[in-house]
């Protein structure tokens, strides 16, 4: 995921969607895991109503990736939980503003 698609205000990252858009979105880790030699086990996306997910994987044990789908305005929340061999768990969240 591009860092300059996403904004920032008082509830967290942002980022516009079109309704029937499908774009990739993902969390790189590497700074956080590398430094701890540690990988990534498991990852997860839970998104809400209005969002769809497909093609979910895992890039060089450090950085997550999911194709996000858009069928409805609004805002919609996602989360990517990411759990390490090291017994770390994160949990990343963001939300996306659907736009018609």
């Amino acid at each position: 995921m591009a860092l300059s698609a996403f904004k920032r205000d008082e509830l967290g990252d942002y980022a516009e969607l079109r309704v029937g858009a499908s774009l990739d979105w993902g969390n790189d880790l590497t700074n956080e895991l590398v430094k701890d030699a540690d990988t990534i086990n498991s990852s997860s996306w839970a998104v809400d109503a209005g969002l769809s997910t497909s093609s979910p994987q895992v890039i060089d044990d450090v950085k997550t990736s999911v194709f996000l789908t858009c069928s409805q305005a609004g805002v919609m929340w996602v989360t990517n939980t990411i759990v390490t061999l090291g017994g770390r768990t994160y949990i990343e969240k963001f939300r996306i503003i659907g736009k018609s």
